[in-house]
């Protein structure tokens, strides 16, 4: 059992992705190559990063967990297969872009550090240092130009905490949009802020 299940995995490659999957995630695997093959000249262009060059990307099957995450110190892209029934529309498109953007953004560099992270790796890049408003910012802003109905921006809600927080007069601090603040909206305020 153990070795069938190392020996499980397949893998599509293009010139900028190599996608890994088992075969049961075969179809979120396709859907997260497609988009991202799509939406590549769009991050270039959003993150000025001409050089994220070639890209990793493995599907998990995460059970009803949905979610995706970027590792930029090993250039590696996680997405976990669950689709949620959710008001972010296209959900594969969302998350691929939405990584994707991490990973262009995050590794980005020039000057002296461009010196240091050819020589040593993305772990001398400064953008890995950015605060989560910013980290989160520039992917939530990417995410919802795909479609006037897909992305955070364009659910309604954030429109809707940030109408309440300017109403009460209350607009966040800097430190309050840095760190994920404890009261609502919790760990989403990186996103919204």
């Amino acid at each position: 059992t153990n070795f069938y299940a190392m020996a499980d995995w397949q893998v599509l490659k293009t010139k900028n992705f190599t996608v890994f999957y088992k075969t049961d995630t075969e179809f979120v695997a396709k859907q997260t190559l497609l988009n991202l093959e799509t939406y590549q000249e769009k991050v270039v262009k959003l993150t000025g990063n001409k050089n994220i060059g070639h890209t990793s990307v493995t599907i998990y099957n995460s059970g009803t967990m949905a979610n995706g995450f970027s590792d930029p110190l090993f250039k590696r892209i996680g997405i976990l297969s669950y689709q949620p029934n959710s008001s972010f529309g296209n959900w594969y498109r969302l998350v691929n872009v939405h990584e994707y953007i991490h990973m262009g953004h995050l590794t980005k560099t020039g000057g002296l550090p461009k010196f240091f992270t050819t020589i040593f790796g993305n772990i001398f890049a400064p953008n890995l240092l950015s605060p989560g408003w910013i980290v989160e910012g520039i992917t939530v802003y990417g995410e919802s130009q795909q479609s006037s109905y897909e992305g955070r921006l364009n659910t309604g809600f954030f429109d809707a905490c940030m109408i309440v927080k300017a109403k009460e007069k209350k607009f966040p601090s800097i430190h309050t949009a840095t760190h994920s603040p404890f009261e609502y909206p919790g760990g989403a305020g990186i996103y919204l802020y």
